[in-house]
């Protein structure tokens, strides 16, 4: 019996998926007024996970004005 490495829950770049979710809500929003938490649901995560990519709400941040 073979057993698959498990390589986590999601699917793709997250932290990608992350900074996109932040732009379109703060331009959803015309603010940068949100919550974390906003940002895990719409990309099917946990607040954690976010938390493994960027180190606070001010990194976030300073990835989606540098994305563009």
């Amino acid at each position: 019996m073979k057993l698959e490495k498990k390589t986590g829950y999601h699917h793709g770049n997250l932290r990608q998926s992350i900074i996109h979710a932040v732009a379109l809500i703060a331009q959803k929003k015309r603010s940068l007024d949100f919550q974390l938490k906003e940002i895990a649901d719409l990309v099917g995560t946990s607040q954690p996970a976010i938390y493994k990519h960027f180190t606070g709400k001010k990194e976030l941040l300073t990835e989606v004005a540098v994305a563009g």
